[in-house]
């Protein structure tokens, strides 16, 4: 790779750092993407919901490769310094999407001057990841069409730079979200032999959810089940009449999908019953796959020579990728490039006020795309 792709790639990192915007709301980003393909000769199409998808061709006709990266930021009020800290108050890209554009970017023009490989290269350009919404809106525009294997790359700040994560099999997990609402009766804080007690019994309820998955899930398998809101009462001396929870769920297993929420449910019935109380349970998948990379292209990948990096797999992590929509339609593979460097300081967790990733993984990484798309495609003649 070349100074002026390597300088290139940094610059729309950081120019994407400095104009985030979130799930949904990405219209100046997607302007900006569009008018970097065009600059680089393509016919980029901006579907609905902001969706980008551009193919690059080569000299002979042969399979389809589609890489995929995200757009959107969150809400999040940035705290670091920098140079190109975002310009959009409330708003940050604290998760690296910032450099997947960049990275997906940067392919996207070595391709466009490298047309020497047989078939296509497809570019997504996918919006809303953090809502879970994107890949399924771009799957219903029929992005995926005539692919024969798709390829992700996620910026890792747990991972230190230089290194570069592929598993076999589930590698993130499908996403549940979920609302309880617990009624009892309320009264005098003096008389709770009066009253139906929400916050007791959503209390109960908390702690129950918690064995679900020490006794009801195989040990072998993984799951979490945390509540992360709890809402209830106005004032000192007044047992609750309502309590609200909210939470998430996260499973990597298909057949979780459906028993998971049966037992919850089972478990906030049998505890408002035994105290009296009416409940509601409300459970949604916001992600419905979990991101199983194919073992094959996984073991391929890792053969794979990318300058300054190492293969290494750290395992699954329980995370949202909707990636995992895409990729239950066609074959492929998540890989969790590292940008961390506990030398630089740069080793918060995503979604935090400072993250920060070292550019050095926006190099890799682009790499990473051009070395798979070409070895897929000179593989598929």
């Amino acid at each position: 790779m070349n100074k002026d792709l390597k300088d290139y790639i940094i610059q729309m990192r950081r120019y994407f750092h400095m104009y985030p915007e979130v799930s949904l709301n990405e219209i100046n980003t997607s302007k900006k993407i569009i008018e970097e393909l065009e600059k680089m000769r393509l016919n980029p199409q901006l579907l609905k919901n902001n969706c980008i998808v551009v193919d690059i061709n080569g000299n002979e006709l042969g399979k389809t490769i589609a890489l995929r990266a995200d757009m959107d930021a969150l809400s999040i009020e940035e705290e670091n310094s920098h140079d190109y800290k975002s310009k959009n108050q409330g708003v940050m890209h604290a998760c690296g999407h910032d450099g997947h554009m960049a990275m997906l970017l940067g392919a996207a023009k070595y391709f466009s001057e490298n047309r020497n490989f047989k078939g296509t290269v497809r570019c997504l350009f996918q919006p809303s990841e953090e809502t879970g919404e994107g890949a399924n809106l771009m799957i219903k525009q029929d992005v995926l069409k005539n692919v024969d294997e798709i390829f992700a790359i996620h910026l890792w700040s747990g991972i230190e730079v230089g290194k570069i994560s592929i598993g076999e099999g589930p590698q993130t997990a499908a996403v549940g979200i979920f609302n309880i609402e617990i009624e009892g009766k309320g009264g005098h804080g003096s008389m709770p032999h009066e009253c139906i007690d929400s916050i007791v019994i959503a209390s109960n309820v908390v702690c129950s959810l918690q064995n679900i998955v020490s006794r009801f899930l195989n040990p072998m398998d993984v799951g979490v089940i945390s509540v992360g809101e709890f809402h209830s009462g106005s004032r000192f001396n007044i047992i609750s009449e309502r309590a609200k929870l909210s939470g998430t769920t996260r499973v990597y297993k298909k057949d979780l999908l459906e028993s998971l929420p049966k037992k919850m449910e089972e478990v906030i019935k049998g505890i408002s019953m035994a105290y009296g109380a009416k409940y509601t349970f409300n459970h949604k998948w916001g992600i419905e796959n979990p991101t199983v990379n194919n073992c094959e292209i996984a073991q391929t990948i890792k053969k794979l020579k990318v300058k300054d990096a190492e293969f290494i797999d750290i395992g699954p992590l329980p995370i949202g990728e909707d990636v995992g929509n895409m990729m239950t339609l066609v074959p492929g593979v998540l890989a969790l490039v590292g940008a961390g460097n506990k030398e630089k300081g740069i080793d918060n967790p995503h979604h935090h006020p400072k993250f920060e990733i070292d550019e050095d993984s926006l190099i890799i990484g682009t790499n990473l795309h051009i070395e798979v798309a070409l070895n897929f495609l000179s593989c598929h003649l």
